[in-house]
């Protein structure tokens, strides 16, 4: 009966897992610089976020001065919450390099990114 319960949960959790990624990459906000990554490595680090932060993913972009290949990602996690986590790619797979709370102020500055 556990092993029924724990089976069922684990599904319910990867489902859940899914569609968080299918909603994120149907509704994402993309920087000019994010527009310009192949759609594997988008999906890449869509995933790795939505994983992370079992939210969804509203924006992906990069600083214009920003030289690190540092890309930001803004998460909604609660009403009026959002999280920005900044991934990198570092031997070859996405990797989340810092995250912190971020103001709905914050964020609204999204579309400046380049």
């Amino acid at each position: 009966m556990r092993r029924a319960v724990l089976s069922a949960a684990v599904v319910l959790l990867i489902g859940c897992a899914s569609d968080r990624f299918e909603w994120s990459m149907a509704h994402l906000d993309l920087s000019p610089r994010a527009r310009k990554l192949p759609r594997p490595e988008l999906e890449q680090i869509v995933k790795l976020v939505v994983n992370a932060s079992s939210s969804t993913v509203l924006a992906v972009g990069q600083s214009c001065d920003a030289k690190s290949g540092v890309y930001h990602v803004v998460v909604d996690y609660q009403p009026d919450r959002y999280m920005i986590y900044d991934v990198k790619k570092i031997g070859g797979q996405w990797k989340i390099t810092h995250f912190e709370d971020a103001s709905p102020t914050l964020t609204s500055l999204f579309g400046d990114l380049c």
